[in-house]
């Protein structure tokens, strides 16, 4: 049986967006990054 996965699409920052001196460190530490997965804005 094959399984189905899904990426995601993950807006980077929230609703902050790119921002110069953001903390993106803070905004992916309650994320799970998969292969297949992208950052938008």
């Amino acid at each position: 049986m094959a399984l189905s996965t899904l990426a995601t699409v993950h807006t980077v920052g929230d609703t902050t967006g790119w921002a110069i001196g953001a903390d993106y460190s803070t905004w992916a530490s309650d994320k799970t990054f998969a292969v297949g997965d992208s950052l938008g804005k």
